[in-house]
């Protein structure tokens, strides 16, 4: 625990010192931190994510006077609205007493608007947006790395340190991962025949999702030719998006690359013969090196195969839908 206040005092300071770029750089970067890594495991819990979110806005608050942001209308601001009705509704007919869900709630808005708010005052020009485009780049490198490290010794020290150094009970139904010390069978977890990888995430699934979401991003800056940043490092960087998905060893992500990789390719563009290639190379790799990797999509629809691999279809329908 003793990192994690250091991380954060580290953080703490670059804020006091420079707000809009420790703002730009901390959103990529939080993604190293999953809700595990906290300051107080104690209830209520205080992860290292949402300390840091509060101490920006606390900085943004004492020198919003001082600084140039971005005025503009905050992009979200209408699902916000949407989400507070829907919070507020649920808890003036909830169940239990509003004191026991209020401060999850506070705690949720802080990670998933008041950062994104933060983050949109911050960008006030291309260098800001080419920044985030690096930092992204750097904590890409970092995750996909620690990824292939897992897959390959079959191990993942930084999640072994996370666990041993969080009380059970604080962690309980947030840390999937499972140190292979600690297994009967000595091994990461599996499924089929493969270890699902979970890098810096508490689960696999969000390995993957990040890894797809920062995909559409780059591959729309790649297609639309937007230069913010050399184009050799964004092909670089899809790629190492497109093996953390492969890594993860889920289908929900794969299901989304499919839907995103629908929405931003058009047919003209899958239809191209260096395209074509690569999807069929891909397939001939996948079939010839990891023949059981492709029921990750048979087990959407076939029980069988999705109790086979550890998992149910009636969840991974749900997902789909």
């Amino acid at each position: 625990m003793y990192l994690y206040w250091l991380i954060f005092c580290a953080v703490s300071y670059c804020a006091f010192r420079n707000w809009k770029t420790t703002t730009i750089v901390w959103m990529p970067l939080q993604l190293l931190f999953n809700e595990c890594v906290c300051l107080r495991y104690t209830s209520p819990a205080l992860t290292l994510v949402l300390a840091v979110d509060f101490l920006l806005l606390l900085v943004y608050c004492f020198q919003w006077k001082k600084l140039y942001f971005n005025y503009r209308k905050f992009f979200f601001k209408n699902i916000l609205i949407a989400y507070l009705a829907s919070y507020l509704l649920s808890m003036i007919f909830s169940i239990v007493s509003i004191e026991e869900v209020l401060t999850g709630t506070i705690k949720y808005f802080i990670q998933n608007f008041i950062i994104l708010y933060l983050f949109q005052k911050a960008l006030t020009g291309f260098d800001e947006i080419k920044l985030f485009i690096k930092a992204t780049f750097v904590v890409a490198v970092l995750i996909i790395s620690l990824g292939l490290f897992e897959a390959i010794v079959g191990d993942n020290p930084i999640l072994d340190y996370v666990f041993m150094n969080a009380p059970i009970d604080a962690i309980e139904g947030k840390m999937y991962y499972i140190p292979p010390f600690m297994q009967m069978s000595g091994e990461l977890q599996q499924r089929f025949g493969m270890v699902r990888a979970f890098s810096f995430f508490n689960i696999h699934i969000a390995f993957g999702c990040a890894c797809v979401l920062l995909l559409f991003l780059y591959a729309y800056l790649y297609k639309h030719k937007i230069i913010l940043f050399k184009k050799f490092y964004l092909a670089i960087g899809i790629g190492l998006f497109l093996t953390g998905v492969f890594l993860c060893n889920s289908k929900t992500p794969m299901v989304g690359l499919l839907f995103f990789t629908i929405g931003i390719l058009s047919f003209r563009d899958i239809s191209r013969s260096y395209v074509v290639f690569f999807i069929v190379t891909v397939a001939f790799v996948l079939l010839i090196y990891f023949p059981d990797y492709l029921n990750n999509i048979q087990a959407l629809f076939n029980s069988n195969v999705a109790e086979e691999g550890g998992g149910k279809q009636c969840c991974y329908a749900h997902q789909t839908i």
